[in-house]
């Protein structure tokens, strides 16, 4: 994860996890503090706590086995890890003779809620024998800055990867964290271990013992302080901490009952190595207005010179500790001395967040500002100067080297975030009244609780299944909304309906046809890879338009489950178009379709900024390609030297530049493109010859190059300067027929000055450059055609008849 996702993350970028996103993590430097006394604490009543006597918490595993499913309840600390309850239910859960199924298989026990769990069990003679496999595996040693690889088998009838892993890779002394499959085309996993530290706690709130003495395994580099800091943020969420004493290995830990409404807490800053705390207060309203607390602090309480400083373990940033106190984690931008210009393009959605907002109607507006190269701090800075109050971000950004493109969405000002009701959907066959997939899925929806959810709304839908009916019931079991969802076997046509959009003064708006186009998601995938992307969406296209790929593209992959629906939508920019002189149209014309896509990537930093400027502004762009007979003096005569060297004989000069045209005014030359463009020559058929080869010479920059002409009369270049077509012969001819010679022509000029290629503004052309258009030889008059075409460019066309 890079630096910028983690802060968008820290500030609200997903309305779902908002206030909350911030996962409780440790610094993993020694943060300079005095110990914590120890204090024996013998004092304090052990009873627990009236109201909050829940010691225990139960599970209900739901076990599917020959066929059924049935139910039953395990009582675990309420303090117990995922791994805890992986383990204990395969350990005690499991009967003789039968496995977890499948080998690797994450689904065949997994978490549904926190208070459910599922397991799909096989016989031991039923699974299907699977191939032994040879697997790579990367062990990152957290905190030790090393690595290190191992490569190992796992048998037929063996443990899955993932325990393979478990019981031969993780030394003793170390805890495994994040276990996961890297790269499958090469069957490598990595997984991380920490080596830990075991302590105990208890937990006491509001003065009364909660729960009995726990085990913690810390990463064995926490300092007190640290460990302090993670049972604060992990044991008891959403209560206030209060403190900690200590005595060796064993921990109290001291919360209370959050006051309602709050408006008071404790800020914690760590900057320059040092910890500052402060009271501060926070009114509701600005609690509401700014969407969570720490886009409240980032806003008003971070120096400017600095930024929230997060490590490469995730283990420091800004976040909660209990529902009254709050840290931030500070490190000095980096000061380069060199300053860039960039812009934040930010899309703002003037209504509450929701799967189902809409591009259209958000508002557009463009941010240009220097700071330093960098970037340190730049996405802090962002937020304070240009993040409006009563906005979130929401989408992720697409930042390139300069352009920075976020989207913010309007908070609600009555409860801030908006937040989305949770369903459990069961998905059952209408025949047999048996679970389809032995999971239950979770759907989001937003507003009021539903007594019914609609069959579009239900998010996904098992591949190889069509519902039943238009709606399903919804029903409340032990406090959880349920949907049962029937369905019958079929082949699921996924309705997807495409809408354009174009920015017009600042805001985005329907692209003419206004009502969304609607097909199935099958009949767009035209490669049938099970995806749709922009290559199938580009035939839909309004005429003149391309995509805007700074705009969040959605594309759309679907798999072993089918989306109910899909509202795909992209935002379009008017194409640049090319056009060209008359006096070139009598030269060459363009054909190529793809001619802006090559000359707009061939941009300098400074075109593309005046350029995307123009297009959002609904300013017209255009490229004017000219090619003309003739080279100005000075490269006429450094052609002509290396021609005598090589004792090559001429046909031709020619010269080619391509225009750039902003809003009608001269922005300069495209003297390189990214992409080699093939032009094509017309070369007299009475100069074709078997043992003939024909090159063309360019001069760009003082240096000439080769090119070689193919026999149909084409070459590539990149570049775009003085050009002059010649050939050898390199095999001795067999016949004594001899053809008229041919002179040079090379279109010498008089007026014509040095003219080397650079992007600054020509002007006028026309007065830079006089062409010759006939020259006589002393006995032979030849009429040659030269006709210079852009392939690359799509133009074919006669540039001008020569005597000769």
């Amino acid at each position: 994860m890079n630096k910028l996702t983690k802060q968008l993350l820290s500030l609200g970028l997903s309305a779902v996890t908002v206030a909350g996103m911030v996962t409780p993590v440790l610094a993993d430097g020694e943060v300079p503090t005095t110990e914590l006394e120890a204090t024996e604490v013998t004092d304090q009543p052990t009873e627990n706590v009236p109201g909050n006597e829940l010691v225990m918490k139960s599970i209900t595993l739901q076990i599917t086995k020959d066929g059924k499913t049935s139910s039953t309840s395990l009582d675990v600390d309420v303090n117990a890890t995922d791994d805890y309850v992986t383990s204990y239910i395969v350990a005690n859960c499991v009967p003789e003779g039968y496995v977890i199924d499948g080998k690797g298989a994450a689904s065949s026990l997994y978490k549904v809620s926190d208070n459910e769990w599922q397991m799909v069990l096989v016989k031991m003679e039923e699974q299907k024998p699977e191939v032994s496999q040879v697997y790579n595996l990367d062990i990152v040693y957290k905190y030790e800055n090393r690595t290190e690889q191992k490569t190992f088998t796992v048998d037929d009838g063996s443990d899955d990867v993932y325990s393979y892993i478990q019981k031969h890779f993780i030394p003793e002394g170390y805890s495994s964290g994040v276990c996961w499959e890297k790269d499958p085309t090469t069957r490598t996993y990595e997984v991380e271990i920490c080596k830990y530290q075991q302590i105990t706690y208890q937990v006491f709130v509001d003065g009364l013992a909660n729960g009995e003495v726990s085990d913690y395994n810390m990463p064995a580099v926490y300092t007190n302080k640290q460990i302090e800091e993670c049972l604060a943020r992990n044991v008891m969420p959403g209560y206030d901490f209060v403190k900690t004493t200590q005595k060796g290995n064993h921990w109290n830990v001291y919360f209370e009952t959050p006051k309602k409404d709050n408006e008071n807490f404790t800020l914690i800053i760590n900057k320059d190595g040092k910890e500052t705390e402060s009271k501060i207060t926070i009114s509701k309203a600005d609690q509401i207005a700014y969407g969570n607390i720490e886009q409240y602090l980032v806003i008003n309480y971070l120096p400017d010179g600095y930024h929230i400083d997060y490590d490469q373990y995730g283990t420091k940033g800004i976040f909660s500790i209990g529902t009254n106190m709050f840290k931030m984690y500070l490190a000095k931008n980096e000061n380069s001395s060199k300053s860039k210009t960039f812009t934040l393009v930010l899309t703002k959605f003037d209504e509450e967040y929701n799967p189902n907002t809409t591009l259209e109607g958000a508002t557009v507006e463009y941010h240009t500002f220097e700071f330093d190269s960098s970037m340190d701090g730049i996405l802090e800075y962002m937020t304070k100067k240009y993040l409006p109050k009563g906005y979130m971000w929401q989408i992720g950004a697409t930042p390139d080297t300069e352009v920075f493109r976020f989207a913010a969405y309007k908070l609600n000002q009555e409860y801030g975030v908006a937040s989305a009701k949770i369903y459990s959907v069961e998905f059952l066959d209408s025949e047999t009244n048996e679970k389809i997939t032995p999971n239950t899925h979770t759907l989001f929806l937003y507003g009021e609780d539903r007594n019914k959810v609609n069959a579009s709304e239900l998010g996904e839908i098992p591949k190889g299944y069509i519902p039943v009916k238009d709606s399903y019931k919804v029903v409340e079991e032990n406090g959880n909304l349920v949907v049962r969802v029937y369905l019958k076997k079929g082949e699921y046509q996924i309705p997807v309906s495409v809408k354009f959009f174009e920015e017009q003064n600042g805001k985005l708006v329907s692209v003419k046809p206004t009502t969304p186009f609607k097909k199935s998601a099958q009949e767009f995938d035209l490669n049938k890879n099970g995806s749709i992307d922009q290559n199938e969406i580009q035939k839909y296209i309004p005429e003149g338009y391309c995509f805007n790929n700074g705009f969040y593209p959605r594309d759309f992959t679907f798999g072993e489950f089918y989306v109910s629906s899909l509202n795909l939508e992209y935002v379009l920019v008017r194409k640049s178009s090319v056009v060209e002189s008359e006096e070139s149209k009598n030269i060459a014309s363009i054909q190529n379709k793809d001619v802006t896509t090559i000359l707009t990537d061939s941009l300098t930093k400074d075109q593309k900024k005046k350029v995307e400027t123009a297009l959002n502004d609904g300013k017209k762009v255009d490229f004017k390609p000219i090619i003309q007979n003739g080279v100005n003096k000075s490269d006429e005569k450094v052609l002509l030297a290396y021609v005598d060297d090589n004792k090559y004989n001429v046909v031709n000069a020619f010269d080619i530049e391509i225009q750039l045209y902003v809003d009608d005014k001269n922005e300069g030359l495209i003297t390189q493109t990214t992409k080699g463009l093939t032009f094509t020559v017309a070369i007299p058929e009475n100069l074709k010859k078997e043992g003939r080869k024909f090159y063309v010479l360019r001069l760009h920059d003082g240096k000439i190059d080769k090119l070689e002409v193919s026999t149909e009369g084409t070459f590539t270049t990149d570049k775009f300067s003085s050009y002059m077509l010649v050939y050898e012969d390199v095999a001795t001819p067999t016949t004594s027929e001899t053809k008229p010679e041919v002179k040079p022509n090379t279109g010498t000029t008089t007026t014509k000055t040095d003219t080397k290629k650079d992007n600054t503004v020509k002007k006028d052309v026309k007065k830079n450059k006089k062409v010759n258009t006939s020259t006589k030889t002393s006995s032979t008059l030849f009429t040659g055609l030269l006709g210079v075409s852009i392939v690359g460019l799509g133009a074919v066309e006669v540039l001008r008849r020569r005597n000769k």
